[in-house]
This record gives structure tokens, C-alpha cells and sequence, in this order.
């Protein structure tokens, strides 16, 4: 039997600034680009999301009423649910503003596949959406701006036969402890500006080497930041980067980390990988511009959605 289901609700989302960004031991931001203390930027957006249900045989949400939705204990053990093709599964947890959530679904038999399941709250124009990507796991990240309940539902559009197990778990990702920015790559000797539609930040919760990494700020779809500095060629610029975001399998346009050199993107990185060494030589002499970006396409988001940048070096 065929349903459509009007879900009407309004969620604001926070483009987060944590505590001590932009500030100068940061190093030297754009002034325009600079918040102020412990500033929240915030948008609140009023929705309508459709949705074409299959009820048959769902013994998990039988009349895919959001009201309904099953609760979920933030960083508690994961709950194992099935889903039938064409159906939707409603999920509720509580959240505190200014916190980082991550929900994830991964399948929970060896093998098995969602094809087109994804995570969406119903407004993807906060990039509150998640598609999955391996066919196996989907992961969302949310920054709420206020607390209260969260309501996200997970959906299978698809033909693919009989029903799918899942297991789906939401855990409050560590508050942020702040580092200095310099000291977070390293590097004392260079001076860094910031630029884009947010701004990096030294953090010390993820990183490979010292007290910290940079990690890159909380985008929203087609928008990027980047930070920047000088040197003098010849010389060698060597680093280490991580990233955490959408994959590239499938996808002409991803969320990815960039290294550019003049103005001119030099290498890449994107979906889910470690820290990785990057070296790259300027042979020509006098001033060159190094620029790491963080930019997100115009759809999706998947994993931390974040990269990181730590133990910068430059030699001669």
C-alpha cells in the first residue's frame, strides 16, 4: 500500500565557531573574517518534505508516522533495525546547542548493501543529508544551534529485494580543545591568513604530531575556506593531512581538501583517509602563495566532513 506523508518542522543549524577561532594567536585573519568571541552565526529554515511510503509488511514503523519515531541514547550501544525496500524509519535524540553530533548506519551482516538508503532530517539546504556511498555504511554530522529534539529518518528507494539489516548508533563528538594555530601545524616562522566562508582553527582532539592539527571549519554545500601563507623558493613544503568527508566513487563534484601552490590546486584529498606525508618542490625563486582548502560540492555530505592539516614544514 502507498502512502505520502507531509513532515512540516523547523531546525536551525549553526555554522559553528569554537571557541578561540579567528582570534590573533591564530595567527593574522582577515579582519572581515575574524568573529567575535564565542560568536553563533545561525540560520532557521521552515520546511515541507514529501515522502512516498511502502507500509507492507514494516513491522518496525508500520504507518511511517514521525511521531512515532524510536529514541536513541546519544553514545549508547547501537540499535539493529530492518528495513523493507520503498520504507522509512523514524529516529529521535536529544541534542545540546553548540555540540557535534555524528549518526551513523552501517549494515550489520556481511555483505549487505543499502544501494540508495541514506540518513535525511528532510532540509538538505543545511546539508543535513547523507547518502550512502560504500553501499554499506552512511554517517551524517549535525551542528545544532539549539537544544531539544533532533528527528532524522532513514529511507531505502529502491528495488532490491527482501529487507536489510542495519544497526545505527549517534554519538556527541569531543568538545573542542582548543590549540594555538601555529603551534597546531608546527610552525612558528610563518604567518597565516584566513579566507572563504569560515575559518580554520587549531584544535588538539585530532592530530598526528605535537598538541594539534588545523581543522577545517563547518561548511554548508558550495562553500569552502582556506588558509594561507608565503614562502620563499626554492624550498620544499612538507606536511601531513587528513580528511574525512564525501567519497569520490561516483561523483564528478566532492567534498575535498585541496593543497594549491600559486594559486594552482597541486594535489587533493577526500573521502575517508588518515594522515598522509605530502611533499611537494618550488624550484623557482622569490615569493610563492601556499593555500590549503576545505570546499564542499553542491550535494551531500558523509563522514566527519572536515579536513585536517598538521606539521607543516618548509626547507630549503
Amino acid at each position: 500500500m502507498k502512502k505520502t506523508i507531509i513532515i512540516t518542522a523547523v531546525f536551525a543549524v549553526v555554522l559553528l565557531s569554537f571557541p578561540g577561532c579567528g582570534h590573533s594567536p591564530y595567527g593574522s585573519p582577515d579582519p572581515a573574517k575574524t568573529p567575535t568571541a564565542n560568536a553563533v552565526i545561525s540560520a532557521t529554515a521552515t520546511f515541507t518534505a514529501t515522502t512516498t511510503a511502502d507500509n507492507e509488511n514494516d513491522a518496525y514503523e508500520p504507518d511511517n508516522n514521525p511521531n512515532s519515531a524510536t529514541a536513541i541514547a546519544t553514545n549508547g550501544a547501537s540499535q539493529h533495525h530492518n528495513m523493507f525496500d520503498g520504507t522509512d524509519d523514524y529516529f529521535k535524540f536529544s541534542v545540546t546547542a553548540g555540540a557535534v553530533y555524528q549518526i551513523k548506519a552501517a549494515a550489520s551482516t556481511p555483505g549487505a548493501y543499502f544501494d540508495d538508503f541514506f540518513l535525511w532530517d528532510g532540509n538538505n539546504s543545511y546539508e543535513l543529508y547523507s547518502q550512502s556511498q560504500d553501499n554499506a555504511t552512511c554517517v551524517m554530522t549535525i551542528y545544532p544551534a539549539s537544544s531539544g529534539i533532533f528527528q532524522f529518518r532513514a529511507s531505502r528507494n529502491n528495488n532490491n529485494g527482501p529487507d536489510k539489516g542495519y544497526d545505527i548508533t549517534v554519538t556527541r563528538l569531543p568538545d573542542v580543545i582548543p590549540v594555538n594555530f601555529n603551534t597546531a601545524v608546527d610552525n612558528h616562522s610563518l604567518t597565516f591568513s584566513f579566507s572563504g566562508d569560515g575559518i580554520w582553527y587549531g584544535q588538539g582532539n585530532i592530530y598526528s604530531v605535537g598538541n594539534g592539527a588545523a581543522q577545517s571549519p563547518h561548511l554548508s554545500y558550495s562553500q569552502s575556506a582556506a588558509f594561507s601563507t608565503q614562502v620563499i623558493g626554492p624550498c620544499t613544503v612538507n606536511f601531513k593531512w587528513k580528511v574525512s568527508s564525501e567519497s569520490d566513487k561516483g561523483f564528478d563534484d566532492v567534498d575535498a581538501i585541496f593543497f594549491q601552490v600559486d594559486g594552482i590546486s597541486v594535489a587533493s584529498y577526500s573521502g575517508e583517509a588518515d594522515w598522509t606525508d605530502y611533499s611537494y618542490t618550488i624550484t623557482g625563486a622569490g615569493v610563492h602563495a601556499l593555500s590549503w582548502i576545505y570546499s564542499k560540492s553542491g550535494t551531500q555530505t558523509a563522514g566527519y566532513d572536515a579536513g585536517w592539516v598538521d606539521n607543516i614544514q618548509i626547507t630549503s
